[in-house]
């Protein structure tokens, strides 16, 4: 069917598609099934995405930006105090 070193590079469209131009008809969710069956699995694009780990450390950078919250009343918006 198609060469060894092709197949590693080959996800379900893409392997459904040159079964189609084989004339083979066959749907693409069986074709995933099958591929599942055989071990076949296409080759991803790049690396897989790291979520942001927070660290282990007690962060020490000190505050360089002083912020000062103030609430007037209950139930009211918080601002920062610029000044």
């Amino acid at each position: 069917m198609l060469d060894r070193e092709r197949v590693r590079a080959y996800g379900v469209r893409k392997m459904w598609y040159a079964l189609k131009r084989r004339d083979i008809e066959i749907g693409r969710e069986q074709t995933w099934r099958i591929m599942v069956l055989a071990g076949v699995k296409g080759k991803r694009k790049g690396k897989t995405p790291v979520a942001t780990r927070k660290s282990r450390n007690v962060d020490t950078r000190p505050g360089l930006v002083q912020r000062n919250f103030r609430v007037l009343a209950p139930n009211q918006l918080w601002v920062a105090d610029i000044g």
